[in-house]
């Protein structure tokens, strides 16, 4: 589809629905953003932003509420627009999601970028309501040097078929308002489901989840943070699985999970976390890595940080053979969070600089699993 035909129909949306829906909308902050994205070429970008300011329609007012506090923008081209399937582009609620993913909560430089150290995770505008207490999803991305031109760029990893996107370093100049504008080549594509990621990430610890029936209650679970172990990690230990019952195996996947949590690497040591069979997990971060630890077993994270629709995965050297559960703990943190149920979610406006850490432990047994999602099993203190 045509960028002029989505266009006319996102404003034909817009007449019908501005009327008293979208009165709120600071017209001259819109036209000034529209107007700075149309002097950097950016045209297809200021048009569907522009639209969709002024369309109140499933969350798509992307514009409405951004003045005030600096956002990060990666502006896609417009050879990026004309590259975008006609399943997104002609779907005005999808398109104003894959949006507001390309719109961080703050203005974060590129020398930021490099003191932390070239790999950030940043809070971006798309909810997708999967998250504990409903924040929003943040997008990942590394500072890395381009060799053939001796400029640095933004990388995008983890995205959808195992592209890699990029985005230029430097702003546009004279970005306007509280927008600071970075040109992106590629769509972002926006988080996966655990069984999509693992298609590609961890097919064999999938597998191995989806026969003891652990898989699609990690789908169902609104915050999850999962320790994949590798293709490697899972034929290494293949011996010694299979001298493990089912009910042992059930239990060493569950203690490779953090229900109920979102916990980026960042993040992984500053709070205390409890898998889902119970048991608490350590982490060690030093010049040779990030580790995570259960009981006597140690595995070094070698991926960090993959978003997904329902959390974060982090894939791990090794598996953490650790068959203990501890169902008080369990328990416990399924009725804590009674208390917490009521919380929700920072506003938009603020600039993320940590995870939302809720940890809570899942059941390890099939009906644990059920008790502990009716009891929206989550516990902990967000940071944010």
């Amino acid at each position: 589809m045509r960028i002029t035909t989505l266009l006319s129909a996102f404003l034909a949306t817009a007449s019908i629905t501005a009327s008293g829906q979208v009165a709120d909308v600071d017209s001259t902050y819109v036209s000034t953003i529209v107007s700075a994205l149309k002097a950097a070429d950016l045209n297809s970008f200021a048009d569907v932003a522009q639209a969709i300011a002024y369309t109140a329609h499933d969350g798509a007012m992307v514009l409405a509420d951004l003045t005030g506090v600096n956002h990060f923008v990666f502006a896609p081209t417009d050879l990026a627009f004309a590259a975008l399937p006609k399943s997104i582009s002609g779907n005005l609620a999808l398109l104003a999601d894959v949006i507001s993913y390309h719109i961080l909560n703050g203005s974060i430089s590129s020398a930021q970028s490099a003191i932390n150290p070239n790999h950030m995770v940043a809070r971006t505008l798309y909810m997708n309501g999967l998250l504990p207490k409903n924040q929003p999803h943040p997008v990942v991305f590394d500072l890395v040097n381009d060799t053939q031109t001796g400029t640095q760029r933004f990388v995008f990893p983890y995205q959808k078929d195992n592209a890699t996107v990029y985005a230029d370093s430097e702003p546009v100049p004279g970005s306007p308002a509280n927008f600071v504008i970075y040109p992106i080549h590629t769509f972002l594509s926006l988080p996966q489901n655990m069984s999509e990621l693992a298609a590609s990430l961890f097919p064999s610890a999938a597998a191995i989840m989806n026969e003891t029936g652990l898989l699609e209650p990690l789908l169902n679970t609104k915050g999850v943070t999962v320790f994949a172990p590798s293709e490697a990690a899972i034929s290494a230990a293949g011996a010694l699985l299979n001298t493990l019952n089912s009910t042992q195996v059930e239990t060493v996947l569950s203690n490779h999970v953090i229900n109920g949590s979102a916990v980026y690497s960042m993040n992984l040591e500053e709070t205390t976390y409890t898998s889902a069979g119970g048991i608490p997990f350590k982490f060690a971060i030093n010049a040779t890595g990030t580790f995570v630890m259960s009981g006597n077993n140690t595995a070094r994270i070698v991926t960090a940080d993959i978003p997904m629709t329902n959390g974060v995965v982090h894939i791990i050297d090794r598996i953490l053979v650790n068959a203990d559960v501890n169902t008080t703990a369990v328990q416990s943190a399924a009725s804590s969070i009674a208390a917490q149920a009521s919380e929700t979610s920072k506003t938009s406006a603020e600039k993320f600089t940590g995870a939302a850490m809720l940890s809570a432990p899942l059941s390890p047994s099939i009906v644990g699993f059920a008790i502990a999602i009716l009891g929206g099993s989550l516990a902990g203190t967000a940071l944010i």
